[in-house]
């Protein structure tokens, strides 16, 4: 841990952060919106599950822990000063959780490393979990800093969700390509939509995420099999007008003409045939979404879950 502790300038430098961290504001100013979710942290299990279930789904506890990571990564830079001070919360499970949080989200450095001073702090926490996800947390930010720094520049000029694109996935390409230029952060899956084989490739923009990035679906082609539809569930991969995973509707709507909303293949979407892609919205709210047909009466406030891009 010494090591760790006197090795901070050096991982700051290599982050091209400065040495001395910026002032944070401190738990007794008043809390940003992010500190709900920081706290809610607190309710799971501090470890990962070893594996899938033997049929295949994603336990409940497991979908929820997911959906809560989502949602703070979404908030980006906003869930940095309540992430530093879930760190120090009073909670044992919440700076557990925080910690394994930031461990999950290492590969984001722009994530992670404001929050490495606090960070070599609970690697003196009197609790032990606390100190190991900690130290676990520094040493993958410190491992892959100067390599971050490149991939992060890369990803924010191919980052754009547009017209049958994804980033670096595109709605016809070869399957075979795609699956070559991820190797490692591709798996090939089965949706299995409508009960039928619907195989698709899941992919990670970095390798240690907990989450896909992207799910491109795969189809047959005169070309061999090529990519049919992409599933965007990134926070980070954005339309050119900022629109993403964790945007409201309300600013879907101010920023694109609503075509036409309703239900589908289990879920409730807001289409815009000027970019073909269906945006999947939140039906977990208190106003029931399934028989609005009216893009005016879909409530503002609730949020996008996934973009779908078709032809």
């Amino acid at each position: 841990m010494d090591v760790l502790v006197t090795s901070l300038p050096l991982i700051l430098a290599l982050l091209g952060l400065p040495a001395t961290p910026p002032t944070v504001p401190t738990r007794q100013e008043q809390p940003n919106p992010a500190d709900d979710l920081v706290r809610q942290l607190g309710v799971f299990p501090a470890a990962l599950p070893a594996g899938a279930r033997s049929d295949g789904s994603i336990d409940p506890i497991e979908q929820r822990r997911r959906e809560l990571y989502a949602r703070i990564v979404a908030l980006r830079q906003a869930a940095l000063p309540a992430l530093i001070r879930g760190l120090a919360n009073p909670d044992v499970q919440v700076r557990r959780n925080v910690a394994l949080f930031l461990l999950v989200a290492a590969d984001r450095v722009n994530t992670v490393a404001p929050c490495l001073p606090e960070l070599i702090t609970a690697l003196h926490d009197s609790d032990a979990r606390v100190r190991g996800l900690a130290a676990q947390a520094i040493g993958q930010v410190a491992s892959m800093a100067s390599s971050a720094v490149a991939a992060l520049a890369r990803l924010e000029q191919s980052a754009v969700v547009e017209w049958g694109r994804s980033g670096p996935v595109a709605i016809g390409a070869s399957a075979e390509s795609v699956y070559a230029d991820f190797r490692d952060r591709a798996k090939l899956i089965d949706l299995r939509l409508e009960g039928h084989l619907s195989p698709a490739l899941e992919l990670k923009l970095f390798g240690a995420q907990l989450i896909a990035s992207i799910i491109a679906e795969i189809g047959p082609s005169s070309d061999g099999l090529v990519v049919t539809r992409i599933h965007v569930l990134d926070p980070s991969l954005r339309t050119k007008a900022g629109i993403g995973v964790g945007s409201t509707y309300a600013e879907l709507r101010s920023a694109y003409r609503i075509d036409w909303v309703g239900s589908g293949e289990g879920s409730f979407f807001a289409r815009v045939e000027e970019l073909a892609i269906s945006f999947q919205l939140d039906t977990s709210g208190q106003v029931p979404l399934w028989s609005i047909r009216d893009a005016e009466l879909v409530p503002a406030g609730v949020r996008i879950k996934s973009m779908m891009l078709t032809r």
